[in-house]
């Protein structure tokens, strides 16, 4: 007979009525699953008269007169569970607090909602404030601590700004205790007073003046982020990127003109990515290294989905072009949706069956850095664990002679801009067929079967970090903006 042991309860941001128990649980410091793949301190709110001493940092007291207001105006993370005391048997005095607190709870979310919605309508009707190429402007980014990559696009783009003299605001949370408020959001609005927003993956605009100009740069397929045929409400002086050629036609089913969409490629931080004079007379280990998770780690997919995965494998390992529309087209065969065809299941059948090819490789020393392939056997040997945003990748891209580049309709990522930056050679999946120029064919290698993968490792390219670095600069970026926010303001005053 077999046992397994019981699953263990979901942590959650709890309110308590016991000061000990709140203590207690506090003091555990688990953690709380804020995402999928991020997770932040769990957060104990007491509330009582009892005052708590030498408390942890993740238990707040609060008074019971207080809780509504407190939770509106309050940054960190609301309570979804409400745990009452062990000593309280009575279930009519039980249900009574239990409605009680739910009261409160709605209080607290209406009050909180009309509050942002009061400032953020007093903010939307100020006076015109507009822009001028003769004076810096102040630029205002919105982001969240709970993304992978979008919090250090946001940052270091709003950095670019910086270095080209402009005021900078930066809203995000300060903690992994905290959730975003739209109060604050608000506030920060109406007191700094943008002249430029940034949004990365969001629209942002529905309560900005008419005159601010708002930037939204699309790096993610929209249904990642936005329910399908969401219909969105643009403004004038909305100016709409995309990372990828690809996404237009997505983006424009929201309402806005496609020919309003311009493509602007991921970039990077130059301050990091970089190859110096120090580092180019440094001797490069002839290894292949790959940054990136494995995309298998919780697949646990239908008969329909087995077979859709085997057919592009087949596909994958032959060597065959399959172009997006074509990847829908199998997936409609078997009843899977286009956004899951393309960016789910051929995402994953690209990322964790070439990662493979790359691991058996013999002659060449392979390194794997990323979440979840120590659950696969053909890469855990080669799995070197995780590594942090920036420095670290960096590091081992400017230590590597080569680098696996995967992405299955994109070859300007901001994985080749780093890699290329780092005067790494990149190794590319070749999907030139239908990706956005340019495609660094003189600086890059590129394969689609495990033969011509093989062969990559053996031979050599020049590097140029500097053409990567120049290229990919949030500061041209930054440029970029400025010249098109301005051409926006001449027009409307001729």
């Amino acid at each position: 007979m077999s046992t397994s042991a019981p699953a263990q309860p979901e942590v959650l941001d709890c309110l308590f009525f016991d000061p000990l128990q709140a203590w207690f649980v506090a003091s555990l410091r688990q953690r709380v699953q804020v995402t999928p793949a991020l997770t932040g301190l769990q957060m104990c709110y007491y509330v009582g008269e009892h005052e708590i001493t030498d408390a942890p940092e993740n238990l707040i007291a609060v008074r019971p007169e207080r809780l509504v207001e407190f939770l509106v105006h309050t940054r960190y993370r609301w309570p979804s569970q409400v745990l009452f005391p062990p000593a309280v048997r009575n279930p009519e005095m039980l249900m009574a607090q239990a409605h009680q607190v739910t009261a409160l709870l709605e209080e607290a979310k209406a009050k909180r909602r009309q509050t942002s919605i009061e400032i953020a309508s007093r903010y939307a009707s100020r006076r015109p404030s507009p822009i001028s190429a003769h004076a810096p402007l102040r630029v205002l980014a919105v982001t969240t601590r709970y993304t992978t990559v979008v919090q250090y696009a946001a940052r270091a783009l709003l950095d670019a700004f910086a270095e080209l003299g402009h005021q900078v605001q930066f809203v995000i949370e300060r903690s992994d205790k905290e959730d975003l408020n739209e109060v604050e959001i608000a506030n920060t609005l109406e007191n700094f007073d943008p002249h430029i927003c940034l949004n990365i993956n969001f629209s942002n605009n529905r309560f900005l003046p008419e005159d601010v100009r708002n930037v939204v740069w699309v790096q993610d397929p929209l249904e990642s982020f936005l329910p399908q045929g969401t219909t969105i409400q643009w403004r004038a002086n909305d100016l709409v990127y995309t990372a990828v050629g690809q996404y237009i036609k997505e983006i424009s089913a929201t309402g806005i003109a496609p020919e309003r969409v311009q493509i602007q490629p991921f970039c990077i931080d130059r301050e990091v990515f970089f190859l110096d004079e120090k580092d180019r007379q440094r001797s490069r280990e002839n290894r292949v290294v790959f940054v990136g998770n494995a995309a298998n780690f919780a697949f646990a997919g239908d008969a329909n989905d087995r077979a859709m995965i085997d057919e592009l494998n087949a596909r994958l390992a032959a060597g065959a072009a399959t172009p997006s529309d074509e990847v829908a087209a199998i997936g409609a065969r078997y009843g899977i949706s286009r956004y899951r065809s393309i960016f789910q299941l051929s995402y994953m059948v690209m990322r964790d069956h070439i990662v493979r090819w790359l691991c058996q490789i013999h002659g060449i020393h392979v390194d794997v850095y990323g979440r979840f392939w120590e659950n696969d056997p053909v890469v855990a040997p080669c799995h070197r664990g995780v590594l942090p945003h920036g420095e670290a990748v960096a590091e081992v891209y400017r230590s590597a002679k080569y680098a696996l580049v995967l992405h299955p309709f994109s070859v300007s990522t901001q994985r080749l801009a780093e890699v290329g930056a780092c005067g790494c050679i990149p190794i590319v999946y070749d999907c030139r067929f239908q990706a956005d120029p340019p495609h660094w064919e003189e600086f890059a290698l590129y394969f689609r079967t495990p033969a011509e993968l093989a062969e990559c490792v053996r031979i050599e390219r020049p590097i140029h970090p500097e053409r990567f670095g120049e290229f990919f600069d949030y500061r041209n970026f930054a440029r970029r903006i400025l010249k098109d926010a301005l051409r926006q303001a001449q027009d409307e005053r001729a």
